[in-house]
């Protein structure tokens, strides 16, 4: 059949226009490129880089310590992965880097304590440099509740080291006997413990996806699921933000410069994004770039480029490429000697939800951090909760500190100081501390229990009435302090009536209400709060 050649132009525009259209209209559908000013630069960190491969960063929200995978080897369970840029590589091992006094990064320092010859991988440090999350194809791990750990700072070592367990071990088990193996390339966990995602995919030199898990009411891992913003393409390298609603990621499903760019998408709770951002040059080049992390400031950035850790400074950056404004708090806590301790620090809100931990030790010069990743847009009012592991005669400590919180609109820090837990022996020896009288929820009332502690306290006392009786009242965290205030002033009533009524001088009671704020355990369950409602009883 003969074609009109004239008949056939204008099919073939007709052709050409659509598919330029649908390619155009595609386009307009990718992430915009974020345009940064020349005054952004990169440099390499060339203290903590090797010969061998550094990926899988983690950086604390202060900046002061950075974690990452390297494939440098030199240790006696190191095992030959095969070559690196024609150089021997290494089965993977966790490092870290603190900053010294100066803010330059110190020497890389193997994780000796959590490394073996399962090589260690993606590590997660908590806000405070005392936790890690870490993957490790261990020869147990399905019983260990594996492939992801947790281990604690004690000291110069970690301890406590324990599989994620529940649906995430669920998950990994499942995936692995499906395709007779699994592979990953990245993770990253909430600031507050309760969201975990990863990049994952059946085979290590294919393409990935992003899944997460979500810790329930009870606290338990979700079965992890496929995230909105993975593509049918590459996602590799996550990195969750401070602010635990800002993603980091690098993928080649959404359009770019080439191999592998680092996108920034901004989560609703069920993982659509609200908007993505490819950040640009000079972070993204033809060449695959990943593992992007940065402070919760927004000021310091760190990603990897060809095997190689870099360092960006933010500060010139558009404002886009940061995430939301988060609050650091930072404090110290020593014992009566001046000395750095053990101890939990806990951060509440107004409804008595557990928002930030931070735990300290004397390696750390007893520095704890808390983060609040969604600040107030008013002033509000925080309980700080200071537990120790063992307080004088081997008892645990607990002190309890109301912080107000201005409103914030931009990234803030706040010094809180040091603090000391005054347990020595000598500031209490010259009392003797009886057993505690305590009450039921909201109640001021004396119950039969109580009444008989009390008649043989009567007894001890008389043996020497010269001596004052100390009474302390104390409540759970129910209720507004003000309220709490009063409810502990009628505890010591009912207990200082009682007493009078038994023959004992008024002018021989001594009373302090101090409401909420001495807890004697945590209000975080039911069983510590009945042991907080409660009068104590000291002879001086």
């Amino acid at each position: 059949m003969k074609i009109n050649k004239f008949y056939f132009l204008p099919v073939i525009l007709i052709i050409l226009i659509f598919k330029v259209s649908f390619v155009f209209a595609q386009d307009s559908k990718l992430p915009r490129i974020l345009q940064h000013p020349d005054s952004v630069q990169i440099e390499a960190i060339e203290i903590l880089n090797s010969e061998s491969r550094e990926t899988n960063l983690s950086v604390t929200p202060d900046g002061k310590y950075l974690f990452f995978m390297s494939s440098r080897g030199g240790e006696s369970w190191s095992v030959s992965a095969g070559l690196y840029k024609n150089k021997p590589r290494f089965d993977g091992d966790i490092y870290f880097s603190k900053k010294d006094s100066t803010g330059k990064w110190t020497a890389a320092q193997n994780l000796k304590a959590i490394n073996s010859s399962s090589g260690e991988d993606e590590p997660f440090v908590t806000q405070d440099g005392q936790q890690v999350v870490f993957q490790s194809w261990r020869r147990n791990w399905v019983a260990e509740g594996g492939p992801y750990y947790q281990a604690k700072a004690k000291g110069d070592s970690w301890t406590n080291m324990k599989g994620l367990g529940q649906g995430i071990n669920i998950f990994f088990r499942r995936e692995f006997s499906k395709y007779g193996g699994y592979a990953t390339d990245g993770m990253s966990v909430s600031s507050d413990m309760n969201t975990f995602i990863i990049a994952s995919g059946a085979n290590y030199n294919g393409d990935m996806d992003l899944y997460w898990s979500k810790k329930d009411s009870t606290g338990k891992w979700s079965v992890c699921t496929e995230m909105p913003i993975s593509t049918p393409k590459n996602e590799r390298s996550i990195f969750l933000a401070a602010d635990n609603k800002t993603v980091y990621f690098a993928s080649d499903g959404y359009g770019g410069f080439g191999g592998l760019d680092i996108f920034k998408a901004l989560l609703d709770e069920n993982g659509n994004a609200i908007e993505i951002f490819n950040i640009g040059a000079p972070f993204n080049t033809d060449k695959d770039d990943y593992g992007f992390v940065l402070t919760a400031s927004g000021e310091a950035a760190y990603f990897v480029r060809e095997g190689n850790i870099f360092y960006a400074d933010l500060i010139n950056a558009l404002p886009e490429i940061k995430p939301s404004p988060v609050l650091l708090l930072e404090g110290n806590i020593v014992g009566c000697d001046g000395n750095p301790i053990d101890a939990k620090v806990s951060l509440y809100d107004e409804n008595d939800k557990e928002i930030s931990v931070s735990f300290t030790n004397a390696r750390n010069k007893g520095e704890y951090v808390l983060l609040i990743s969604n600040p107030p847009k008013t002033k509000k009012s925080y309980k700080q909760i200071i537990e120790t592991e063992k307080g004088f005669e081997q008892e645990p400590f607990f002190e309890t500190k109301k912080i107000e919180i201005p409103t914030i609109k931009k990234y803030t820090k706040l010094e809180l100081g040091k603090i000391q837990i005054n347990d020595c022996k000598e500031e209490i020896s010259k009392t003797t501390d009886l057993e505690n009288i305590y009450f039921e929820f909201d109640s001021d009332k004396l119950n039969q229990s109580s009444i008989q502690l009390l008649e043989n306290f009567i007894k001890i006392f008389n043996q020497d009435s010269n001596k004052k009786i100390i009474l302390t009242g104390h409540t759970d965290s129910k209720g507004s302090d003000s309220y709490n205030k009063i409810l502990s002033q009628k505890r010591l009533l009912s207990v200082q009536n009682f007493l009078e009524s038994k023959g004992i001088d008024k002018s021989k009671i001594k009373i302090t209400p101090k409401g909420e704020q001495n807890p004697a355990q945590t209000n975080a369950t039911e069983n510590g709060r009945s042991k907080n409602r409660r009068v104590e009883i000291r002879i001086e």
